[in-house]
C-alpha cells in the first residue's frame, strides 16, 4: 500500500434486537503511521444504518484533515464473504448510501 494512503476500517452495530440501541465507529489509519478512531451514537437504528454511519463519520473527519487519498474497508466481515453486498431495504438506507459515495457536497 502507497504511503500516503489514509485507511479507514469502518463498523457499525444495533444490539440487541435489530433495530435497537446502535452506533458506528471508524479507525482512521494515517499515512503518518497515527490512528483515530470517531464514533456516533444513532439512538434506535437498523445494522445497516449504523455500519453506513461509521463511514461517514470517517469520511468526515478524514476530509477535515485533509486527507485526499482514502481507502474505505467495511470491518465486520472478511473480503468477499457472503456479506460483502449490502441489501438496502428503506428509503433511510439508501439515502445513506448515497451520502457515502458524494465527493464534493456540503
Amino acid at each position: 500500500m502507497n504511503e500516503d494512503w489514509t485507511v479507514i476500517h469502518f463498523d457499525g452495530a444495533a444490539e440487541p434486537t435489530n433495530p435497537g440501541p446502535a452506533s458506528g465507529a471508524a479507525i482512521i489509519d494515517l499515512p503518518t503511521g497515527e490512528s483515530l478512531t470517531v464514533t456516533v451514537d444513532l439512538g434506535v437504528q437498523t445494522n445497516n444504518v449504523a455500519e453506513y454511519s461509521g463511514a461517514i463519520a470517517g469520511l468526515k473527519k478524514a476530509l477535515e484533515l485533509g486527507c485526499q487519498r482514502i481507502k474505505l474497508l467495511r470491518y465486520s466481515y472478511p473480503p468477499n464473504s457472503d456479506r460483502d453486498c449490502y441489501n438496502l431495504s428503506n428509503h433511510e438506507s439508501k439515502a445513506k448510501s448515497t451520502s457515502v459515495y458524494k465527493s464534493d457536497s456540503d
